[in-house]
């Protein structure tokens, strides 16, 4: 299987489904990851007047209406996201149909590699600049840029994440972000059985 960014309506409908079977609630280390990163950029941001970060609880009404439901829009609920001051809504209580600049994933265990794929082109077909997708079992992040679509940039250990022009600035040690003792018995990340590329489906 591999993926398209301009074709990505069927695996709109196969990231969803395929998400809820394999849903589970998010662990203590998930928690942390999302926390620690999102904790960051809303430090960096306290005296600045160019976004909000937001935790996993905001929903973002941005992806095509499901079918047979016209005009209802599906949800999207990243870990962590940024949003430009400019494209902030008025009306902060609210389900936004805009896009953000900067989506945090974090994986989990049921994650299949082509879905996290499937996951990032989709953000990045609505128009996503930076993903930033965090794998606490290597205790790396991969950095996706929408210049270069599915070609991640990968850190660990003491690389920094970098805000670019999202955030302007903004730098976290990959370090600080995994700032916990090792799980003693930890369960591998799942591999997908072929590997992705970006090609025609």
């Amino acid at each position: 299987m591999t993926i398209k960014l301009e074709n990505l309506e069927e695996l709109e409908d196969v990231e969803e489904e395929e998400g809820e079977e394999a849903y589970m609630a998010a662990t203590l280390e998930h928690d942390i990851i999302a926390g620690n990163i999102c904790t960051a950029l809303r430090i960096f941001l306290r005296d600045k007047d160019t976004g909000r970060a937001f935790g996993g609880s905001a929903e973002y009404h941005f992806l095509q209406p499901f079918a047979g439901e016209p005009g209802q829009k599906a949800g999207k609920q990243p870990d962590v996201s940024f949003v430009a001051k400019e494209k902030l809504p008025q009306r902060l209580r609210s389900y936004p149909d805009i896009v953000p600049d900067l989506v945090v994933e974090v994986s989990s265990p049921t994650d299949r590699e082509y879905l996290i794929e499937a996951k990032v082109a989709l953000y990045q077909k609505y128009g996503v600049k930076l993903i930033w997708v965090a794998h606490p079992y290597s205790r790396r992040v991969d950095v996706y840029r929408l210049v270069s679509q599915l070609r991640p940039q990968v850190c660990m250990n003491e690389d920094e994440l970098n805000g670019e022009e999202v955030i302007p600035g903004f730098r976290l040690v990959i370090s600080q972000i995994f700032d916990y003792p090792p799980d003693p018995d930890p369960i591998p990340e799942p591999r997908s059985k072929v590997r992705q590329e970006v090609s025609e489906i």
